[in-house]
């Protein structure tokens, strides 16, 4: 085989081995790290039976989505877990068959907003929440 021959095949294998050397693992998701905690709509409280409770929602990164537990007073039909997909950018978001909607929306590090609507998109309710 000819000379040109040999340096274009070492060429190629040189190009292949410092390529895939210089590969790295795909960082983890930030927003998910970012969204993780406990989050607290200030000033905001609801009652349930004779007591009042503050309104605070935890949430925890799983795999690919958020899970987001809400206050067990707040007594929604949906339950008090959910495991919310990305929506957009900064957004995450559960619908169930009945089309009620939680919505999860990463503003900065320390604000987010929580919307939850009930069945077929009927009485909306969105919290502005800071990290606690």
């Amino acid at each position: 085989m000819s000379k040109p021959f040999w340096c274009v095949a070492a060429a190629c294998l040189t190009f292949g081995a410092s390529s895939a050397s210089g590969q790295r693992p795909a960082p983890a998701d930030s927003e998910l790290a970012r969204s993780a905690g406990h989050w607290v709509a200030s000033g905001v409280s609801f009652q349930s039976g004779r007591a009042t409770h503050p309104f605070a929602v935890d949430v925890k990164p799983m795999e690919h989505r958020l899970q987001i537990s809400v206050p067990p007073e707040l007594a929604l039909p949906g339950g008090r877990t959910y495991q919310l997909d990305r929506a957009a950018p900064g957004v995450f978001r559960h619908v169930d068959g009945a089309g009620r909607v939680v919505e999860f929306s990463l503003k900065s590090a320390t604000s987010a907003s929580l919307l939850i609507t009930g069945s077929g998109g009927d009485g909306r309710v969105t919290w502005q929440l800071t990290r606690s």
